[in-house]
């Protein structure tokens, strides 16, 4: 047994309840536990002890504090968990940690720029690939600031700096189709190519003749018509 109900967990307070565990091919397991003092991410190198990710109330530069785990964790070769965090501005991230390095990188925060005039607002399902490539499912807007603004959720891929729309809602998918919406865990392999599931709707346009319709004579007419047949 890697952990269990009650054992104490590496930076203080206790384990209670467990989530979301993920081996890699090294035999590194990454879950998520709730504490008695809120919730945490947790790696245990293979045939080694377990080590803190990053756990609410934890300060990062650049992004201030994590206050809630909102999503699993995912480990691939170089031992990267990625987590999607609450911060106590109540904005929302997706995260990356280094295991070699024990560092919390950002990967997107709400209100970061898309590259393409839009901001990412809010963050779902999280895939992480071998190279540290992350994909992830959002919510893009203008502005996250403005309420009437629509929407677009969508499956986005991050590799290094720079950020890339893989598929969108009433984005065209294939055979003449436009994507509904997005199912389970995006997937990325080793060259940065992602996997995803999605409901489509077909653009078929219906076609049909148009015949002149006579229109039916009044009872003024019919009465004329029989009166004239009968002479």
């Amino acid at each position: 047994m890697l952990a269990g109900a009650g054992d104490n967990a590496p930076g203080g307070s206790t384990f209670k309840r467990f989530r979301t565990p993920s081996i890699n091919d090294a035999a590194d397991v990454g879950f998520i536990s709730d504490l008695d003092d809120g919730e945490g991410v947790y790696v245990r190198d293979g045939g080694g002890g377990i080590v803190k990710a990053a756990k609410d109330g934890d300060a990062r530069a650049g992004w201030r504090f994590l206050r809630s785990i909102l999503d699993g964790i995912a480990h691939q070769c170089r031992r990267r968990p990625r987590l999607v965090a609450q911060l106590d501005t109540g904005s929302r991230g997706v995260f990356l940690y280094d295991r070699a390095t024990t560092l919390v990188s950002v990967v997107a925060r709400s209100g970061d720029a898309t590259g393409d005039g839009r901001e990412f607002c809010d963050f779902f399902e999280v895939g992480l690939g071998a190279s540290g490539a992350v994909a992830f499912e959002t919510v893009v807007k203008t502005s996250c600031a403005n309420p009437l603004d629509p929407e677009t959720r969508g499956i986005w891929e991050r590799t290094g700096l720079g950020f890339v729309a893989v598929a969108e809602e009433n984005g065209a998918a294939p055979n003449a189709a436009l994507y509904v919406n997005f199912l389970g865990t995006p997937d990325v392999n080793v060259a940065d190519k992602v996997l995803f599931r999605a409901t489509r709707r077909t653009n078929k346009r219906s076609s049909c003749s148009i015949r002149p319709v006579r229109p039916r004579p009044s009872w003024s007419r019919r009465v004329t018509r029989l009166l004239t047949l009968l002479r």
